[in-house]
């Protein structure tokens, strides 16, 4: 695999998981429903920053994020890309 296939053609099936698991949190949740969009919305940019090969802005975009969906999506992109992609990209030790 390329460097640039990588970026394009990785799954990221868990990532793309808790992007679902959100949209429905959001939709089942009304007193919490505009925390998890925004947590939803937050996931979707991650996801693009990542097929952009963006790994700057998606590390900076990660950082930024609440504790919470932060650790979410850090375990995510781990299960789907493992250990490297995470401490080497994202900055993060699991």
């Amino acid at each position: 695999m390329t460097a640039t296939s990588f970026w394009i053609e990785s799954p990221l099936p868990n990532v793309e998981d808790i992007i679902a698991n959100y949209a429905g949190f959001a939709d089942e949740t009304e007193d919490l429903s505009e925390l998890y969009t925004t947590d939803h919305e937050d996931f979707k940019t991650a996801v693009r920053l990542f097929r952009e090969a963006d790994a700057e802005g998606l590390a900076e975009h990660v950082s930024n994020l609440d504790t919470e969906p932060r650790e979410v999506i850090v375990i995510a992109f781990h299960a789907d890309l493992g250990t490297d992609f995470v401490r080497e990209i994202l900055g993060y030790e699991l």
